[in-house]
């Protein structure tokens, strides 16, 4: 079985004779799956994990409340 990443690059957006829909059933592939375009973090969210991630590793006792009530006082 061919991987999935392969196939996409198989499929023609230009083809004339073959429809976007007709190819990716042929490649047994999603058309949805085809157009798909996974969104990128934003820098805000990486830096809250991070410094969640940070903290976490000094104090792995802290719960859920009191790691949203640091995140609180440092904005």
């Amino acid at each position: 079985m061919i991987p999935v990443q392969q196939r996409k690059t198989m499929i023609n957006r230009q083809s004339k004779m073959m429809s976007i829909k007709r190819q990716s059933s042929l490649l047994s592939l999603s058309r949805s799956g085809f157009y798909y375009q996974p969104s990128q973090e934003s820098k805000t969210n990486l830096d809250i994990l991070s410094f969640l991630d940070k903290q976490y590793l000094k104090t792995p006792f802290y719960g859920v409340e009191r790691l949203h009530a640091l995140l609180a006082q440092q904005g």
